[in-house]
């Protein structure tokens, strides 16, 4: 195993995301991940104040709608090199 993923359910706790305890609980996650030598890759962020809460928290990657929508290997790879 090289990595974790963090479901997207940890962002989506509203009660406890608003409250901000949710940072507690995955900064630890985070940790927890790193300290065991692996990559933690953060899945569903939707909006720039999720990807910023998992940038704070320390993950490695992230998944997600707001940093890009699913497409073919052929359309990804023609998006790479024109803006190369």
């Amino acid at each position: 195993m090289h990595g974790i993923k963090l479901d997207k359910t940890f962002l989506s706790w509203s009660t406890l995301a608003s409250s901000g305890r949710t940072d507690h609980f995955l900064a630890t996650a985070v940790s927890l991940g790193h300290s065991l030598g692996l990559s933690v890759t953060a899945e569903g962020i939707e909006t720039e104040a999720q990807a910023d809460r998992m940038r704070a928290a320390g993950c490695d990657t992230g998944q997600g709608y707001h940093l890009g929508r699913p497409m073919p290997a052929d359309e990804l790879t023609r998006a790479l090199t024109s803006t190369a």
